[in-house]
């Protein structure tokens, strides 16, 4: 107890009556990696819990960044993929890659995105939209 009286006399950043519960993080995961639409639901739930943190933007209209995070859903990638005419012999084999394009300058998104196309024809990645 020799030490609780020192700490008590210091000036420190942290205090054991600060400690509480993590507020603003929630975490639901299916850990044998089995989709399920119940994991999807408790996702969405937990978003909406969050919302007393004002996980929203300064707008009250959009989000702070707090979202979830998904498998990519293969079976349906495939699908649209095999409708624009292409087969696909592993659905593991798709991917999806999401650019933040400027969106208050037109041309300098068109320059973005040409180069983002260059560079995926350049590693003949085929490309589907």
């Amino acid at each position: 107890m020799e030490n609780d009286s020192k700490i008590e006399n210091q000036i420190l950043l942290y205090h054991p009556s600060f400690e509480h519960d993590s507020c603003g993080v929630g975490f639901v995961a299916n850990i044998s990696g089995r989709r399920n639409h119940w994991i999807l639901e408790k996702a969405i739930e937990a978003v909406v819990n969050l919302t007393h943190r004002g996980a929203v933007d300064a707008d009250a209209k959009t989000g702070d960044g707090a979202g979830i995070l998904t498998q990519v859903p293969l079976t349906l990638f495939q699908k649209e993929v095999e409708k624009l005419g292409f087969q696909v012999l592993d659905p593991r084999d798709i991917a999806v890659g999401m650019i933040f394009l400027p969106g208050d300058n037109p041309d300098l998104a068109e320059l973005c995105t040409s180069m983002a196309e260059a560079l995926i024809q350049k590693y003949q990645i085929p490309f589907f939209g």
